[in-house]
């Protein structure tokens, strides 16, 4: 900087400054050197009196030297907790590269003394370690050691989907393998998923925290399962019962619903929980789920069909015995002279064209999906839902954080009311994607349709509908979602898609008219 002295200590010159006198350099020379033979450069010990944990923790060292000096320092000194921290800062740290943080488990494996040490890294590690080789090295020292207590960890890295390599070739599932002889794949993950499942938390993200490694054991079960039928005999097993409360079973039993995915069993948590859904809502689910015939038919009933068959066993009770064609036709008739703009601003779809109509995705649409369009349709129908519209998307408007949404429920005056669930701060991605708050997960489990807004100033007809990222949300998420997009300042074109890629335009909505 132009006119301040900026003075180097470990290069024992000034930038920016004009050379001292003779008498002064001296001076300074003398000082210098004082203060270097005291603390040396950047405070770091002088190079003579570096100790192994010095030279270890030196990120400017060399690879080997620095896994000697590991070695050294685990070797030569105390072992107590602060010495572990500082192994578990080096394997853990960004700047470490892999030869490093592979000298860490060697050192530890090496040592008696340090199997504990290793076994609790590994068991925090392997859940999240991304680089291939340190993962290898991690299974290997797993089997070897044969520390069944890493089960869990490694069942939850396996559900983790590596693309283009197979479960079975993956080293995880090798020392699974080694760890449970005998016991197939599905057992194992599955008994991982019963254990954790006991886990709680204060609050509920601790408690989602708690329950992450049930989850992941339960995904990939579900992954090696495919047809069911070792997920059903497990939850019907009476060693069994006390699995999220008998939540799981209770609803493979009144709806017949296997949880796909070990966010689906949250949910169902969430959907057993009266304090969250209110008492009477699962006993008249479980009725319009009778008066539908879920038993008698071969139609897939999903968790989130759930809400769209008690809203109609509420509303319009007869629909319920209507075959799929009866309500394809329904609904075609219903959407009959609305108008639809297919989003032609780019392409969502892989397996063709944009597509918005009933008739386009025939094939798709069973019997639980149309009558969860025709529930959807009727809701946006109330007065409520058109009233809100304009409010919420001001607020839109004016927030360029994130996209507003929220939920479309069923209220209690027996109209369909939107419930707007703005992001917390440190949820919001910017002004061209919706979160789901997870405030908004938690409290509207029994939602009949997620929504959100495409509101942005200079949205036209071309990015009218779902983006191929929410297209995505919504087959993570499992529900029926609705995008709405502004086309005038009076007109909102509504968009209704599954987690499967269907998408049903529903026409346009004139705000605060009919």
């Amino acid at each position: 900087m132009i006119g301040i002295t900026q003075f180097d200590p470990c290069k024992g010159s000034s930038r920016g400054a004009p050379a001292p006198g003779r008498r002064v350099q001296a001076a300074l020379g003398a000082s210098l050197a004082l203060a270097l033979g005291l603390s040396g450069c950047a405070g770091a010990p002088h190079k003579k009196d570096r100790t192994p944990w010095d030279r270890a923790l030196d990120t400017s060292g060399g690879h080997e030297a620095r896994v000697a000096a590991i070695a050294e320092a685990w070797g030569t000194g105390p072992k107590g907790p602060a010495e572990s921290q500082r192994l578990s800062d080096i394997f853990w740290s960004k700047q470490s590269p892999r030869d490093v943080r592979l000298g860490v488990l060697d050192v530890l494996s090496a040592d008696p003394d340090g199997h504990d040490e290793l076994r609790d890294l590994l068991r925090g590690a392997i859940p999240f370690e991304t680089d291939p080789p340190v993962m290898q090295r991690a299974c290997d020292l797993a089997a070897q050691h044969q520390w069944q207590a890493l089960t869990t960890p490694l069942v939850r890295s396996l559900a983790r989907v590596v693309m283009d390599v197979a479960d079975e070739a993956r080293p995880e599932f090798k020392a699974i393998e080694a760890l449970n002889p005998g016991t197939n794949l599905v057992a194992v993950a599955l008994a991982c998923a019963g254990e954790a499942s006991r886990a709680t938390g204060e609050t509920p993200q601790a408690q989602r925290i708690a329950r992450r490694p049930m989850m992941d054991a339960w995904t990939l079960a579900s992954r090696h399962d495919v047809m069911g039928d070792a997920r059903r005999a497990w939850l019907r097993d009476p060693a069994n019962a006390d699995f999220l409360g008998g939540a799981a079973k209770r609803v493979l039993d009144d709806f017949a619903i296997l949880a796909a995915t070990g966010d689906e069993l949250l949910w169902i948590e969430q959907l057993a929980d009266p304090a969250l859904v209110g008492a009477a809502w699962w006993p008249a689910a479980a009725e319009a789920a009778r008066a539908a015939g879920v038993h008698d038919r071969s139609d897939a009933l999903e968790l989130r069909h759930l809400e769209a068959l008690r809203v109609t066993h509420a509303i319009a009770p007869d629909r319920l015995a209507r075959s799929k064609s009866e309500l394809l036709s329904e609904l075609e008739s219903r959407l009959h002279g609305r108008q639809v703009r297919v989003r032609s601003g780019d392409r969502i779809h892989t397996d063709g064209p944009n597509r918005e109509r009933p008739r386009d995705w025939s094939d798709r649409l069973g019997r639980f999906d149309l009558l969860a369009a025709l529930a959807i349709d009727d809701l946006l129908a109330s007065p409520r839902v058109r009233a809100a519209l304009p409010e919420y998307i001001r607020l839109d408007r004016q927030d360029e954080t994130c996209e507003y949404g929220g939920v479309l429920v069923l209220g209690a005056s027996g109209a369909g009311e939107l419930v707007l669930y703005p992001p917390r701060p440190e949820e919001r991605v910017g002004d061209a994607q919706f979160v789901a708050s997870t405030d908004m997960l938690r409290q509207w489990p029994h939602a009949l349709a997620h929504f959100h807004f495409h509101a942005q100033p200079g949205t036209t007809t071309s990015k009218a509908g779902p983006s191929r990222g929410d297209l995505g949300q919504a087959a993570r998420s499992g529900r029926s979602s609705l995008v709405m997009t502004t086309i005038t300042e009076a007109v909102v074109n509504v968009d209704l898609y599954q987690p499967d890629g269907a998408v049903i335009d529903l026409g346009d909505v004139r705000l605060g008219g009919p």
